[in-house]
């Protein structure tokens, strides 16, 4: 049985010996979540989303926490035309480089929308607030990232009614009514692809990539990932760290590493043929230093 933030929190409470801090743990542990879902393509986490891009311009997927593979649509041909990443002035110092490639292009500064809605915990429905006078969200929000204001959750829009949208997952919160929700928000990062060396791309494309994990906000909602030993391996790093214990901190980096190493040996795949991620998709900064896991906490 996988894991739930009720698990996870009884597992910190037992240590620290302390109920008392319960906001506290539930930052603690998804925290810890997060870290542990960026150090391995997690199946449960994997996602595929196709676009059409015109003019190289692409906005990350609603959901993306980290991107593993562009690929030209091959309808379903299987032949893997990668875009490579790569930064411009290596580009252009490469003079015989004619393969397709994408770069960073920063991140979106505006094109947000804000409007006020109700909406309540375990829906998978948001309402326009009746009161707002606000004109509602169009069909061509579809897809669209959606955030919450002081709430952690990311959504996707999955569709938009005269008066309502559906989201991606279900909200996990509170129940808020003429609560900020914004599509589109700034910080959404951009991305440039090119076939050859000047020219952009445009035509069909699909996007390998890690979803971020949901939020966990109820005793009962679910760790979508099996990795019971890493998970709390992992909050015990981070409890060691927010009470400034350092050096306990650092020893229990051999315990994180062991434990994801085997664990993702459960989960089908030899450890050593597996590329550490690290935070953000970048590589781990344990790689560097001839580790093979255990990104710095």
């Amino acid at each position: 049985m996988r894991d739930t933030l009720g698990t996870l929190r009884q597992h910190l409470e037992d240590i620290v010996e302390d109920q008392s801090q319960s906001s506290l743990y539930d930052r603690l542990i998804i925290e810890a979540i997060g870290a542990v879902a960026r150090e391995y393509a997690w199946p449960e986490l994997n996602a595929r989303t196709s676009y059409t891009v015109v003019s190289g311009a692409l906005t990350e997927p609603p959901l993306n926490d980290y991107i593993n593979d562009i690929l030209l649509d091959d309808g379903g041909t299987l032949n893997h035309v990668r875009f490579e990443p790569r930064m411009r002035k290596t580009i252009d110092a490469d003079q015989r480089f004619v393969r397709y490639w994408y770069t960073s292009n920063g991140v979106s500064e505006s094109g947000a929308q804000t409007k006020s809605v109700n909406v309540a915990p375990g829906s998978k429905t948001i309402t326009q607030d009746p009161n707002s006078g606000e004109t509602w969200y169009a069909s061509t929000d579809v897809g669209s990232r959606l955030v919450l204001a002081g709430h952690r959750g990311i959504y996707e829009v999955t569709a938009v009614g005269v008066t309502d949208l559906t989201i991606y997952p279900s909200f996990r919160g509170a129940q808020s009514k003429s609560a900020s929700a914004t599509v589109d928000p700034e910080g959404e990062r951009q991305y440039l692809l090119w076939t050859r060396k000047d020219e952009l791309f445009s035509g069909d494309i699909v996007v390998d990539h890690q979803k971020i994990h949901p939020h966990l906000y109820s005793d009962d909602d679910p760790l979508l990932f099996d990795a019971p030993d890493t998970i709390r391996a992992r909050i015990n790093m981070h409890a060691a760290r927010q009470n400034l214990y350092d050096v306990t901190a650092e020893r229990l980096k051999d315990d994180y590493a062991d434990a994801l190493r085997r664990e993702i040996g459960i989960a089908g795949r030899s450890p050593s043929a597996v590329p550490p991620v690290g935070h953000g998709g970048g590589p781990a900064l344990f790689q560097k230093r001839g580790r093979l896991f255990g990104p710095k906490a």
